[in-house]
């Protein structure tokens, strides 16, 4: 839910959280119900990332959606490919999104080198980087307005 605290503390109106565990989803209800953020503009769902997802889907199609992903690359990325089938799967389903993904180095590098994704901006905080990237053909560097404070 920080996350989404963020972004609603940005003035995003229209938030969809989602983890596949039951319990990180009420925990994440609990915390924003708790830093007063408005529930209305807020849909919690318990959904596996790596399949479609309707309201995903619809999100994406509408203009300026913005999705933000902290997916579990874990320490053993080299080993395990759930982090790099979730990138793929929302990637798929959110075309004309501009995503921005929370990841440790390795999957870092995981992104830049998926050819149907254009990294943007990949900025290094410590043991993890941010890594803003849009599906190709969909967006530039100039295209990204993200708001700076």
């Amino acid at each position: 839910g920080t996350v989404l605290a963020a972004a609603a503390a940005r003035g995003c109106s229209k938030l969809l959280g989602s983890d596949l565990n039951h319990d990180f989803v009420s925990r994440s209800e609990c915390n924003l119900r708790e830093a007063g953020i408005d529930m209305s503009t807020v849909q919690l769902v318990v959904h596996d990332a790596t399949e479609a997802c309707e309201v995903l889907q619809a999100s994406a199609e509408q203009d300026s959606t913005v999705i933000v992903s902290n997916p579990p690359w874990g320490h053993n990325i080299g080993e395990a490919d759930d982090g790099v089938a979730i990138v793929r799967s929302i990637a798929a389903q959110a075309r004309r999104s501009t995503m921005c993904w929370i990841v440790n180095p390795l999957a870092a590098e995981a992104l830049r080198c998926m050819p149907s994704l254009t990294v943007l901006r990949q900025v290094p905080f410590g043991r993890v980087e941010l890594v803003v990237c849009v599906t190709d053909g969909q967006a530039s560097r100039d295209d990204l307005a993200l708001p700076v404070r």
